[in-house]
């Protein structure tokens, strides 16, 4: 019986833990408060104590997704190379709408109905702009 397994998992619960810590520890995490994203970008803010992801696809149009894996409720990240929401736990992606493009989770993102000023090209949410799930 070999060991690696047990290994790579420990690494990988340590790297997921590191990066939590870094997110819950860090006040550099995007807040948008006087710019727009530009199609193609990303960010993650807090909207009344939880974490949503906004994008701007190409057509200008924000999509929003409540951030938090639906695997093990751990912090998503943004890759901007894939474009898809990562979770750096167990490395479950979710596209851009939420959907599931690999496990270990099997259900999509619960999207987020932002304001009616945000949607229309106003900057996105903040961490005093109200959000509801739907």
């Amino acid at each position: 019986m070999t060991l690696m397994p047990l290994v790579n998992f420990a690494a990988r619960a340590a790297v997921g833990a590191v990066r939590f810590a870094r997110n819950r520890l860090s006040s550099n995490v995007p807040q948008p408060h006087d710019s727009t994203l530009l199609p193609g970008q990303a960010t993650i803010v807090d909207a009344d104590g939880d974490r949503v992801g906004i994008y701007r696809d190409s057509a200008g149009e924000l999509r929003a997704v409540r951030a938090r894996c639906t695997h093990r409720d751990w912090e998503l990240e943004f890759n901007a190379g894939s474009r898809t929401w990562n979770c750096p736990l167990h490395g479950a992606r979710f596209a851009i709408d939420g959907t599931v493009i690999r496990g270990p989770a099997t259900t999509a993102l619960e999207a987020v109905c932002l304001p009616r000023e945000i949607r229309s090209g106003g900057p996105p949410a903040t961490h005093q702009t109200r959000v509801d799930t739907q």
